[in-house]
């Protein structure tokens, strides 16, 4: 039987995960090659990797079950779980959003010196061409591409952080909004 099940249809997405205990949800066990171990990933890098691979634009309705041995389920193990994943899932949010305030603080400090910059060589790049004889201006051909190659590498990185850095945040945000507002349930493995 697998650790981990993936079961979607009708706009409903249930897990099912099987756990030794409750604390595998968020912590994978350490690797012993020597016996068949039950899991090797934590149950919410699981999810979360599923998820990462599907849309969550219109989140379907989602519920975990996680199987655990009869001995560690009490009364109390389901809402255990539940707010565990709250509180996991609000400091993995809080994390990727310090990440994207972060992104673009820097990608607007560097915007304005990578636009200076740029400014400045095509500044140059005319004054040269109104400065140069009629018979020198023919170089203005070669300088152009170079002055513009560079003006475009003085503003790229800049713009790519403001643009692209903040994408795996953004999409993390996504997974463990779902995650934190799905429904868990706890059921003895048998």
């Amino acid at each position: 039987m697998s650790s981990f099940t993936v079961t979607s249809n009708d706009g409903k997405i249930a897990f099912a995960l099987r756990l030794n205990a409750l604390s595998e949800l968020f912590e994978a066990p350490p690797l012993d090659p020597f016996v068949e171990q039950l899991r090797t990933t934590s149950g919410v890098e699981d999810m979360a990797a599923y998820l990462a691979a599907r849309r969550l634009r219109n989140p379907p309705v989602a519920t975990a079950t996680l199987q655990l041995p009869a001995a560690v389920i009490d009364a109390d193990t389901a809402a255990t779980a539940h707010r565990s994943m709250q509180r996991y899932c609000d400091v993995q949010i809080a994390a990727a959003q310090r990440a994207i305030a972060i992104n673009n603080f820097a990608g607007r400090t560097k915007l304005p010196i990578g636009l200076l910059a740029a400014g400045a060589m095509v500044a140059f790049l005319l004054g040269l061409l109104w400065l140069l004889p009629e018979d020198l201006q023919p170089l203005i051909a070669v300088l152009a591409p170079i002055v513009t190659i560079a003006s475009w590498a003085a503003i790229w990185n800049p713009v790519e952080t403001l643009l692209y850095e903040n994408w795996e945040e953004r999409r993390s945000i996504q997974i463990y909004t779902f995650l934190r507002d799905m429904a868990i349930k706890v059921e003895a493995d048998d």
